[in-house]
């Protein structure tokens, strides 16, 4: 048969496909919507064997109106950093202005952390890193949630503690207060001890309050 390796080829996006590289890989996508607006963010490289930054996972977000999809900035940089890679997107509409939650670690070294960002209806998406919140070193944070508290955005993540031994992972809860990220409260964990592991967290809004779920075990111990 034909050498696969010497054959020419013509890529083209699935039908429908919103990739911003036609031999992109995509992953991690994240709904949110607002009356009429559908929002969706996602993690993408791009071509195979690009030495560009790009190649690296960067996220993306699009809004559909109006019966068509619109890029939400124009590249990678309006959301994630160069030299970063970044993952596991979250969106929600907060007071009718769409922020996110994901984190990124550079490839250089630096510990992955949660970053929130809000959409300035422009061009750019305004936001940094939320903070770590364990006194431990080194600490890595992953998955994260955002939502909106009515008229707060409220983010919910998961932190690695690798100072003890086994190491632990904990749930926490953060806020924007108008500057910042405030830490409510400590820890979520029913037990914080080396070894206790929250596997996944989820955070949503009963109008007033945040309230939150998790996945947690404990070496020799069933979930809960």
């Amino acid at each position: 048969g034909p050498n696969a390796g010497t054959q020419s080829s013509t890529v083209a996006p699935a039908a429908g496909g919103l990739n911003r590289y036609n031999t992109g890989w995509a992953k991690d996508p994240a709904l949110a919507s607002s009356g009429s607006s559908l929002y969706v963010a996602w993690s993408e490289l791009s071509s195979p064997f690009s030495t560009l930054d790009n190649a690296w996972p960067h996220l993306y977000v699009s809004q559909y109106s109006g019966g068509s999809w619109a890029p939400l900035g124009t590249s990678f940089t309006s959301i994630s950093s160069d030299i970063f890679e970044a993952h596991a997107p979250s969106l929600a509409i907060v007071n009718g202005v769409p922020w996110i939650s994901y984190y990124q670690s550079a490839n250089t070294g630096q510990t992955a952390q949660v970053y929130g960002s809000s959409w300035d209806g422009v061009s750019t998406w305004n936001g940094g890193a939320v903070g770590l919140d364990g006194s431990g070193s080194p600490l890595y944070q992953g998955q994260s949630q955002i939502t909106a508290v009515g008229a707060v955005p409220y983010v919910a993540l998961l932190e690695v503690d690798k100072s003890v031994d086994p190491q632990r992972t904990l749930a926490y809860v953060r806020a924007w207060n108008g500057t910042a990220w405030s830490l409510k409260g400590t820890a979520l964990n029913q037990n914080t001890s080396a070894g206790d592991t929250a596997l996944s967290v989820s955070i949503a809004s009963d109008g007033v309050n945040p309230v939150v779920a998790w996945s947690e075990y404990l070496h020799s111990a069933n979930p809960v």
